[in-house]
């Protein structure tokens, strides 16, 4: 899966009838769009290498059950037909929710120490330095969709039984403005 979607996405990434930069200079500005450009493409690439580094840290013995939970909500968005960004029509521009969401998880993992107070090993320092940076353009560029993926870690986090489904339910409606953006630049 993992081979596949990183594969996938490099081909996206280098497709230049990709409408990723046209819609990112749409919404940053032309001045600006070369800010969100490619640290955003470098956060959506580095999704693979995350989910790895995520599955890697799921087989340690001690993972708290909340990032468990997180964990299995992610991996669950990104198998669900429908999100907050959805692919078709915008192709590596649609993939910003699923990284910004990945990329969430693995830097609240990454921060917390396990049950028995140590730090994850983490198999890529520059990756989990650039994670900060990458989050909040993220955060600048699509203040609507982050700020609802933010809303869904919460409930996931809050360890409710019902929060995987609930979560996904309340992420399969697509943003209008993404919706009207993806149109104007397909």
């Amino acid at each position: 899966m993992l081979k596949t979607l990183r594969e996938n996405l490099k081909v996206l990434s280098q497709n230049p009838a990709d409408p990723y930069p046209a819609i990112i200079k749409r919404l940053a500005g032309k001045r600006d769009a070369a800010c969100f450009e490619e640290p955003l493409r470098r956060l959506i690439l580095a999704m693979p290498y995350m989910i790895a580094q995520l599955q890697n840290w799921a087989e340690e013995s001690g993972l708290p059950s909340r990032h468990r939970l997180l964990r299995g909500f992610a991996l669950a968005y990104l198998n669900h037909p429908e999100d907050v960004m959805p692919e078709r029509g915008v192709g590596l521009f649609g993939y910003l929710d699923d990284a910004y969401l990945i990329a969430r998880v693995y830097h609240l993992t990454m921060q917390e120490p396990d049950w028995s107070g140590q730090r994850y090993h983490i198999d890529d320092e520059d990756l989990a330095r650039n994670i900060p940076a990458w989050l909040g353009l993220a955060r600048r560029l699509a203040p609507k969709e982050t700020a609802r993926i933010d809303d869904l870690i919460e409930d996931v986090s809050r360890g409710r039984e019902d929060a995987i489904s609930a979560a996904l339910t309340k992420s399969t409606r697509p943003s209008r403005a993404v919706m009207r953006l993806a149109r104007s630049c397909a």
